[in-house]
């Protein structure tokens, strides 16, 4: 296979991947356990997570990290304190969804680019406004001090 090739194969298997952990946490009834556990170890780890991933301003944490798993495209408006991501699209979240299984969207994302975005910025305001779970868009605004 070329190699231009495997990337996108990688790219969906991991979001299959992710889509079928969700299922299994929620059929384990176990899934707001693992999501709490794994937004603390996200915080905790976030500066980390950052700077293996080469980022440098949390507004790549939307734009750079997410490219890796081609998994959404977030829009980036800036703000005066700082700026909203948006996106209309979400792969692991219609995945997800196919499944029948629980929400994706904190376990697998949110906290984790919360954890970046604080990691970089430590005193940033990260707040989900909306999610495609339930919204037409996912809406995320960060303040940085």
């Amino acid at each position: 296979m070329e190699k231009e090739k495997i990337i996108p194969v990688l790219q969906a298997s991991f979001i299959g991947i992710l889509a079928d952990a969700v299922y299994q946490y929620g059929q384990e009834g176990v899934i707001d356990t693992v999501t709490a556990r794994r937004k603390k170890a996200q915080l905790l780890n976030g500066e980390r997570n950052a700077a293996f991933y080469g980022l440098s301003s949390p507004e790549e944490v939307f734009t750079v990290f997410c490219e890796y798993f081609d998994n959404t495209k977030w829009n980036i408006e800036k703000t005066e304190k700082g700026f909203i991501a948006e996106t209309a699209s979400c792969k692991l979240c219609a995945m997800t969804k196919k499944l029948e299984a629980p929400s994706p969207c904190n376990i697998y994302c949110l906290h984790a680019l919360e954890g970046m975005v604080k990691g970089i910025a430590p005193h940033s305001e990260y707040t989900v406004h909306s999610t495609l779970w339930n919204s037409p868009s996912c809406t995320v605004e960060v303040i940085l001090k």
